[in-house]
């Protein structure tokens, strides 16, 4: 086998010839009762709780916020180029705040690249 590559039987030994404590056993007997003590039972009233959180906090109709500038963001579509007719979401000061975001492959919001939301007016002789 390569020398680069690292099978199991040696991070087992390396990991086993490790003697100084890195955390004494009281230390995470303390963590293990404060995570306990802390949790919330699992039962139908506290998942209900858990899952409201989470719409709350992925709502679609909530209004985003500019990361960059705090003012809400809009749903625009390009107007003009090669990516005419898709959507971004551009902070509503444009242009004082150029922020933008789209959706990745993954339906995840990103940092937009390459949007051009307004086509400049041409200038006629």
């Amino acid at each position: 086998m390569p020398p680069n590559v690292v099978t199991a039987d040696t991070y087992i030994s390396y990991i086993k010839s490790i003697k100084l404590p890195l955390i004494s056993v009281t230390e995470i007997q303390d963590i293990l009762s404060t995570i306990q003590n802390k949790r919330l039972s699992p039962t139908f009233n506290t998942n209900r709780k858990h899952v409201k959180n989470l719409q709350a906090r992925f709502d679609s109709a909530k209004p985003m916020h500019c990361p960059k500038c705090g003012s809400n963001m809009k749903l625009r579509t390009v107007k003009a180029g090669e990516l005419a007719g898709t959507q971004f979401w551009g902070c509503s000061q444009f242009p004082k705040c150029r922020f933008k975001m789209q959706k990745n492959n993954d339906g995840e919001l990103q940092k937009a690249k390459n949007v051009v939301p307004f086509r400049k007016p041409e200038q006629g002789n």
